[in-house]
């Protein structure tokens, strides 16, 4: 029988706000259920997930979360247990889904070119970035040398319509992803264009070779 979760939400009343105060780590964040509504407190900031959040924390002793640490530490700690969050429309609400399922759903998306850096936080939250490519040859090279830099649900996406790349991943992997296409956006060199024609050509006579085993097979 499926079994059907509610989604809870934490709601803070405001007067609450002012004594929510800072705590050692282990205390406050025992797991990530009690960790979103410590955050809530710190942060008045509400939690929207679907039934109990899975998942353990730890931490060494000294570590405490404070109401300047608390948004960017439970965002990476929610990215370490396979969950990650999203801002809704109010700005004040998060929904906490599947990582997995972060494709499927909005996130927030900045724009940047060989000039212009990407406005993100220094947190584990996905944003999309389209980036202007200087050279939009090179986007197809950038693209697939970029794909095992990616975190585990990031995506990318080589749009050769506008001459742009669509990058998704967490805030803090962007910005290193920027930094790496920024210094590939290069104008390629003759060597390197002659390569290409060469494996273009390769890889068009594989395709001819495998369409006439197919119709060598059917008949």
């Amino acid at each position: 029988m499926k079994k059907i979760f509610f989604i809870s939400a934490i709601v803070i009343p405001s007067f609450f706000v002012l004594t929510a105060k800072a705590g050692d780590f282990k205390t406050k964040c025992s797991d990530l259920t009690q960790c979103a509504e410590t955050v809530s407190l710190l942060t008045n900031k509400q939690y929207l997930f679907p039934g109990k959040l899975k998942g353990k924390i730890k931490g060494t002793e000294g570590v405490n979360i404070t109401a300047e640490n608390a948004d960017s530490l439970y965002s990476h700690i929610l990215h370490e247990n396979g969950y990650t969050r999203v801002l809704l429309e109010d700005k004040k609400t998060y929904r906490i889904i599947n990582a997995r399922d972060v494709r499927y759903t909005p996130v927030p998306q900045v724009t940047s070119d060989f000039d212009s850096s990407p406005n993100l936080p220094t947190n584990a939250d996905y944003h999309m970035m389209t980036y202007e490519m200087k050279f939009p040859l090179a986007s197809t090279v950038i693209t697939r040398s970029l794909r095992p830099f990616m975190s585990r649900y990031g995506r990318i996406i080589d749009n050769k319509i506008n001459g742009t790349l669509v990058v998704q991943d967490t805030a803090l992997n962007l910005k290193r992803l920027y930094g790496l296409i920024r210094q590939m956006d290069k104008e390629p060199s003759r060597e390197m264009r002659k390569k290409w024609r060469e494996d273009k050509e390769r890889w068009h006579q594989i395709k001819l070779e495998k369409a006439k085993n197919c119709t060598v097979d059917k008949g």
